[in-house]
């Protein structure tokens, strides 16, 4: 059994995109213990540092690593992970210190409508590397994330193509994992009516925006069914036999988050005095360690002045490293997607910071899976510092009482994402069938 995997994260920068990765290969490998798995990456030593099981595929077709999987796979042997992610970190200061100037003044944004070329009977042709492994896949799966929405239209593009192109070979396609929506953008919405009716199976995970925007984009009902968040058993697995005593953060500036500079002297104000009445220390929950969108940077300018802190973080830590931190939390305040999922898994609850209608979509549908413990505040919200500092206080109070239910919430979002994969097994029987 051979499965290529289109994955959300080429980079392998954003923990919660990574986590999707490895809860999916988790998932495949109990369906089918004996398949290799082929996963589209431009990074290809990163890849066997999060998912060591895997074989690198080229996704800008520059490279054809087919050909040295042995020998990055004797490397990855040879060598303690300690020792890949000390070599990371040396080589991402070096980077950074040669790009500061040239990042400030330049900065890359998203592809222009222009870019995009949103025919599919026009499709980009195959690297080598691709071809190769979309043509001896058995299944073809593009694995979680929020990719399938307006703000990230030229990346849900081309992940849809290439699921096109596997469709046209006569491979049975899957979509697990997926944030969906807003999609109105009529060149996305091209594509994704002409592709997504055609993908065999489709995961997603918050039940209010999906179903009806499948619907409207022709995907049959059957196809499409909610299996929550992948990663909510990475997070569940790492639960404490109790609550933590600090708070953890995560805040995102980014185009599709709306969250802007302003915001964050108003989030330090607010979590600050709050953090300093409940004598909490407060904990960074970085996700996405891109250059131009880095939690980090955020986080620090919301934790600045504040005495009980820590600052220290390795870029290269795996997601369930940063899983154990949010571990370490009695609450969290998530500005970015994925540092509320990996609380709520462990029971912790959330006070999410929302400010676009994508993000406020995409935390809409934790809150009808984790309500009461996961709340949202609008960052427009008038005198939204006091409003935090409140919802700070209230959730740190509630949150013994809350923590039995976030879990139960948790155990019942892992059975439907179990019972979702299981539909994989059927998706193959029958594509051997038809195929005899």
């Amino acid at each position: 059994m051979k499965i290529f995997i289109d994955q959300a994260d080429y980079g392998m920068v954003n923990k919660g995109n990574i986590a999707l990765l490895q809860m999916a290969l988790h998932r495949l490998h109990d369906l089918w213990p004996c398949a290799s798995f082929d996963v589209m990456t431009i990074g290809p030593h990163l890849l066997k540092l999060y998912c060591p099981q895997t074989h690198p595929i080229s996704a800008d077709g520059r490279h054809n690593w087919s050909g040295d999987r042995e020998k990055l796979g004797r490397q990855h042997r040879w060598l303690p992970h300690i020792a890949w992610r000390s070599a990371f970190e040396l080589r991402d200061a070096v980077r950074r210190f040669k790009n500061q100037e040239a990042a400030a003044k330049t900065k890359a944004g998203p592809k222009s409508r222009s870019e995009i070329n949103p025919d599919v009977s026009a499709l980009p042709p195959l690297s080598p590397d691709v071809q190769q492994g979309l043509r001896a896949a058995d299944l073809v799966v593009a694995t979680g994330g929020g990719y399938l929405c307006d703000s990230d239209k030229s990346r849900a593009i081309d992940v849809l193509l290439r699921l096109q192109q596997a469709i046209d070979l006569g491979k049975p396609t899957a979509m697990v994992g997926q944030g969906i929506g807003p999609v109105d953008d009529p060149q996305l919405r091209q594509v994704a009516q002409t592709v997504l009716p055609r993908v065999n199976f489709i995961g997603y995970r918050e039940e209010r925006v999906a179903p009806p925007l499948l619907a409207s984009l022709g995907v049959p009902s059957g196809r499409a069914v909610m299996t929550g968040d992948d990663a909510v058993e990475m997070a569940f697995e790492a639960r404490r036999p109790k609550l933590g005593s600090a708070i953890g953060v995560s805040l995102r500036v980014a185009h599709y988050t709306g969250v802007k500079k302003q915001h964050v002297e108003e989030v330090r104000a607010g979590l600050q005095r709050a953090a300093h009445q409940l004598k909490a220390p407060l904990v960074p929950v970085p996700i996405s360690f891109a250059g131009h969108e880095s939690d980090l940077s955020q986080i620090n300018r919301v934790l600045a002045g504040y005495r009980a802190k820590t600052t220290r973080w390795s870029r290269f830590d795996s997601p369930r490293q940063l899983v154990r931190v949010a571990g370490r939390c009695r609450l969290v305040v998530a500005g970015a997607f994925h540092a509320a999922v990996f609380a709520l898994g462990q029971g912790i609850p959330v006070v999410g910071l929302v400010q676009s209608v994508e993000y406020a979509t995409k935390f809409q549908g934790l809150v009808d899976q984790f309500a009461p413990g996961c709340v949202l505040l609008p960052l427009d919200t008038p005198h939204i510092d006091q409003r935090l500092e409140e919802a700070i206080k209230q959730a740190w109070e509630a949150a013994p009482a809350q923590r039995p239910v976030l879990l139960d919430r948790a155990v019942t979002q892992i059975a439907l994402n179990r019972t979702g994969y299981q539909r994989l097994v059927s998706l193959i029987r029958s594509h051997h069938a038809v195929s005899m």
